[in-house]
């Protein structure tokens, strides 16, 4: 689905009530801060903490590795929010 004002590469995902979610595609002009040499997209999801969780395999650390999340980081993290 598009909506006014985005870039024709974006895309928007709308709140779904099922998924308690909503998300956009954006796309990254070449040479645009954390966008690479070519350029590229990113995914930006925002909804509650269980079903963004849900969607996760990975956790970013504040080193920048990705390292997977165990059943019990995403019990620590729900019990956060």
């Amino acid at each position: 689905m598009r909506r006014a004002g985005l870039k024709p590469s974006d895309l928007l995902f709308p709140f779904s009530s099922a998924k308690k979610r909503a998300s956009i595609l954006v796309s990254h002009a070449k040479g645009s801060k954390g966008a690479g040499k070519g350029g590229g997209f990113r995914f930006l999801t925002k909804g509650a903490a269980e079903a963004i969780l849900d969607c996760c395999s990975h956790a970013l650390g504040q080193d920048g590795e990705a390292t997977p999340l165990s059943a019990g980081d995403r019990k620590r993290h729900l019990a956060q929010v």
